[in-house]
């Protein structure tokens, strides 16, 4: 097993299974899985607590062997060759494991609810139940008054969501990949839900959906910025860090500049409005305040957004 495996298995609060060579869905290609820090948060911006536990981000739906082991060849000629051939055979089997991982994330990222369904099922069988853990000092201390035993609290979560992911069905699940969040707010989908899994509150079933949804977005970032800005596959949590401001900033300036192709500089339906409502008021053409659509060009700011000099920190 991997040292990502074992990581995976420790971080969760789990024992790490003696003997295990499959690590694919049931570790879901953690290569570019970032390391959980209770203290300094995460790469995802998930913080432990009650509603919020260390969640990952990414999702296998097939239980498939990660990857294929570094072979050596034969010490046919001298050292040096026999060297060269192995470093050969290790950068090739880094290539291809690359490759397998970038295929996964093209089928994360378009995975349905019934694809949660299988993650749940895979980490939860990963290993055994978590037993229930005490604090160090007695809870009646200020600074245990908070504590969570957040490694039971993320097992019990997992199974939750597979019931509920369970129970909702194909029609539904297509209305929330169509409506995305706002499904969130139609209270009579999410009731229904709720009466059939039969939970105690209905922000329970919000929880799994902004989860399931959270997965696809953090797995499509994650594989646009290999795929269409060549960069390398992020591995480390900083770098991880980085491939997340860096498409949250191009996912802004993408959504501003089609906000931006909407406007009418000509017949601006705030112009007639601008005494009365002020710069801030926003347009009914872009959704934007006036002074980042049809402003910008009477203030002689360029109609194309510039891109920022300052990259975000690595």
């Amino acid at each position: 097993m991997s040292q990502v495996a074992k990581w995976l298995f420790r971080s969760r609060g789990w024992s790490v299974p003696s003997s295990a060579t499959l690590i694919s869905a049931s570790i879901n290609r953690h290569r570019f899985l970032h390391e959980f820090d209770v203290a300094a948060s995460t790469a995802l911006g998930i913080h432990p607590g009650f509603d919020q536990c260390p969640w990952p981000i990414t999702l296998g739906t097939f239980l498939r062997s990660y990857g294929s082991k570094a072979t050596a060849a034969a010490p046919t000629g001298g050292a040096g060759s026999a060297g060269s051939e192995g470093n050969t055979g290790a950068q090739g089997s880094q290539d291809s494991a690359d490759a397998e991982d970038l295929k996964v994330l093209s089928e994360l990222r378009n995975m349905t609810m019934e694809g949660y369904v299988e993650y749940c099922k895979k980490m939860r069988s990963g290993s055994t139940p978590p037993r229930p853990r005490l604090p160090p000092l007695r809870f009646s201390r200020a600074e245990n008054r908070a504590w969570v035993d957040e490694a039971r609290v993320s097992f019990l979560r997992l199974q939750q969501h597979e019931r509920i992911g369970s129970l909702i069905t194909k029609e539904e699940s297509d209305l929330i990949l169509e409506k995305r969040k706002e499904v969130l707010y139609d209270r009579a989908f999410m009731a229904a839900i709720a009466d059939r899994t039969g939970v105690y509150i209905d922000l329970e079933v919000k929880d799994c959906i902004e989860q399931f949804l959270e997965l696809r977005k953090k797995t499509e970032r994650i594989h646009r910025f290999v795929t269409e800005f060549g960069h390398t596959l992020p591995k480390t949590v900083k770098e991880q860090q980085y491939a997340l401001r860096f498409m949250e900033r191009k996912d802004a300036e993408e959504e501003l500049q089609a906000a931006l192709a909407r406007r009418d500089t000509v017949g601006c339906p705030l112009q007639q409005k601008l005494p009365w409502t002020g710069l801030a008021a926003r347009c009914e053409l872009t959704g934007r305040p006036y002074w980042e659509c049809c402003g910008r060009t009477v203030a002689g700011i360029p109609t194309k957004l510039q891109a920022h000099l300052q990259q975000p920190k690595r």
